[in-house]
């Protein structure tokens, strides 16, 4: 998805200093493990400021409802595509993220960011998942916050975030499969935003796509009830009521400039 400047971002990964594809936010996940972070302690306070740099955001299916409440929903990638949330009108700017790293209020957090800093990695087959922790996240310190280990054991902390990826990977998965179907019927078409601002800035977010609804009304009665049977109907109504909210991100895209 391109914002202003061009710059593509896929919204679910990023190339660090070494030229390591990690995913968004992470800059060295580490595999965690009471002899490499026994000391480590969990501060949970510390905010979001880690989500300032994104205009994307990566959505599973089981949070689209709470998401179309506030978030333009779209689809990036080619070959498997993603649903994500807009959160920014330029490339690096999340306007839902403000100075202090303060979520706005009242506004749903999307489970991705609420992942942060723990995050399953695979292994080279695919056939087993590691917890791993973002070693150079804020939210990390030998002193404030709770402790990750007791000794060689995991504390509650660190189960709770365990059970937290495990059940987000098997919504990943699940939201994989709707993404492939709607894409699938051929139901996705290329599409672009432009936007003026009441300064007189004018603003082209291009390269999402979203569901034709033309072609989506146009689906047999058997592939619409297909659909339906794996929950991607439900996710396309979300998506396509969340266009309202383009006119939110301008709001608080002007906000923000005064």
């Amino acid at each position: 998805m391109n914002s202003k400047n061009g710059t593509k971002n896929s919204g679910d990964s990023v190339n660090n200093d070494a030229g390591q594809v990690f995913p968004m936010f992470y800059k060295q996940p580490e595999a965690l493990s009471s002899e490499r972070h026994g000391e480590l302690r969990f501060n949970a306070d510390v905010g979001f400021k880690f989500a300032t740099n994104t205009h994307v955001i990566p959505l599973n299916v089981t949070e689209l409802a709470a998401a179309a409440r506030y978030y333009p929903i779209v689809f990036i990638g080619e070959e498997t595509p993603v649903a994500v949330a807009v959160v920014g009108l330029r490339k690096d700017e999340n306007l839902f993220v403000d100075a202090k790293g303060k979520w706005k209020a009242d506004t749903y957090i999307p489970s991705y960011v609420r992942r942060y800093p723990f995050v399953f990695v695979t292994d080279n087959d695919q056939s087993q998942f590691s917890l791993c922790i973002d070693r150079l996240a804020p939210h990390l310190a030998t002193k404030d916050g709770v402790a990750l280990f007791d000794g060689k054991e995991a504390t509650e902390a660190t189960k709770n975030a365990l059970e937290f990826c495990r059940v987000y990977q098997g919504e990943v998965q699940g939201s994989q499969v709707v993404s492939n179907a709607i894409a699938d019927e051929n139901l996705l078409v290329v599409n672009h935003a432009n936007i003026n601002l009441e300064s007189g800035e004018h603003l082209s977010v291009t390269d999402f796509k979203v569901v034709d609804e033309a072609r989506f009304n146009d689906l047999s009665d058997k592939k619409f009830i297909n659909l339906r049977k794996i929950g991607a109907i439900s996710a396309i109504y979300c998506h396509l009521i969340s266009s309202g909210n383009w006119a939110n991100l301008i709001e608080l895209s002007a906000a923000k400039s005064k």
